[in-house]
């Protein structure tokens, strides 16, 4: 596993060591946004000289030819994927954002290291190489590299019985467990200097601190912005109503755990998958829209820099969208096509280009570069801190010439 701060080159690392490993045959497998990234890197540093195979077909991946197949985590998870890649050979099998295959029980998690978390009967097992890149190895808490050690270096959490710790116990070894009303949480890690004994020589942590010194700061900061009570409440009713459709005209009963008993981490968790908090971040973050666009016109009209936006939900991107119209919009979000995200990337890195880049952050919080950019807006943010940090790392990258200011709206 190469663990390298976001920004740090790790497709061109894992394209030199491919290179130097004399790989004919190399699978890799990306989110949907990084096939871009790849494909221009590959074509940068002009290896493979017929440069990369973007699948959007099975039929794509051959057999035999020798080169760099690009296929997604989204693919992957679906039956006539996993039945085409589980009869083909590969050097070198390397998993870009590796951190989505933290869950053991999800399809692309499956797809990869078999049904087992073994590391047999999945893509994983007909490769002669697995190599594993992320920024963020553990998003959450330490629990969440078992899938990887235990697929791929199941010899180092052996237990005393010469056999590899399985979840639970691995989970229960290195996180700090609390019951809630929702059962039992994870809520901290610990034990940190047995993990790094067991990744030692097996992962390589690289941070922008030890290996780019000269990189400009990163810092986040809060803005206040002003938000008209009446139009939340609008706002809300209007979610409240959607939620009551999407259940045949009923609004489900709110639980009602005892916060006094959790703290930030197992209320953090609770709050995630309760469709009510759903529904009033959606609602804040339409109420938000109008003034953080008129923050962000502010910005822009006072200066002739440009600037990078992240939101969550696409309704509140639509606002952004047309308030800040007149200064160029390069937008990304989870239906944005694959050619439509190189556009829009080239678009905005450009010198004349659009002076606004508007990202969902699960759809462009990730594998782009955005360095023509020094400043971030986040509208909304996701639940998990990885992925806030990921997103802002769009633009405190390698070949960013100033300091990084994300303000959080």
């Amino acid at each position: 596993m190469l663990a390298a701060d976001p920004g740090l080159g790790k497709t061109r690392v894992s394209l030199e060591a491919a290179r130097a490993a004399e790989a004919k045959r190399v699978l890799v497998v990306c989110p949907a946004v990084a096939r871009v990234s790849w494909q221009s890197e590959v074509a940068k540093w002009g290896w493979p000289a017929a440069g990369a195979v973007i699948c959007d077909d099975p039929r794509d991946l051959s057999a035999t030819c020798p080169g760099i197949y690009v296929v997604t985590y989204g693919q992957l998870a679906r039956p006539r994927w996993r039945a085409v890649l589980r009869n083909l050979r590969w050097d070198v099998l390397i998993c870009d954002e590796a951190h989505r295959l933290k869950e053991r029980t999800t399809a692309c998690t499956k797809a990869i290291y078999g049904a087992r978390s073994d590391g047999k009967g999945g893509v994983a097992g007909t490769a002669e190489r697995v190599w594993l890149l992320t920024g963020t190895p553990a998003p959450n808490n330490y629990g969440e590299v078992w899938t990887h050690l235990h697929a791929l270096a199941p010899a180092r959490i052996h237990t005393a019985l010469g056999k590899p710790m399985d979840h639970r116990r691995f989970v229960e070894h290195v996180c700090v467990l609390r019951e809630t009303p929702f059962g039992s949480q994870v809520v901290g890690s610990k034990n940190a200097p047995w993990l790094k004994e067991r990744l030692s020589g097996w992962m390589l942590r690289q941070r922008k601190a030890d290996v780019a010194a000269d990189l400009p700061a990163l810092d986040f900061v809060d803005v206040p912005v002003a938000l008209d009570h009446d139009v939340y409440l609008r706002e809300l009713a209007l979610a409240m109503d959607d939620m009551a459709a999407a259940n045949g005209g009923q609004v489900p009963m709110p639980e009602t755990p005892d916060l006094d008993a959790m703290d930030d981490d197992a209320f953090v968790a609770a709050a995630a998958r309760d469709p009510h908090v759903a529904t009033v971040r959606r609602a804040l973050g339409r109420t938000k829209a109008g003034p953080a666009a008129e923050w962000i016109t502010e910005f822009l009209s006072g200066s002739d820099k440009k600037i990078i936006v992240f939101a969550l939900h696409r309704d509140v991107m639509d606002r952004l969208d047309k308030a800040l119209t007149k200064f160029g919009v390069a937008r990304v979000d989870g239906a944005t096509s694959t050619q439509a995200r190189t556009d829009a990337v080239d678009a905005f890195q450009g010198k004349d280009g659009p002076r606004v880049f508007l990202g969902q952050i699960m759809a462009a919080g990730t594998a782009i570069t955005l360095t023509n950019a020094s400043d971030v807006v986040m509208v909304e943010m996701a639940w998990t801190p990885a992925d806030n940090f990921q997103a802002a790392c769009r633009a405190h990258r390698l070949g960013q010439k100033d300091g990084v200011m994300v303000r959080v709206l």
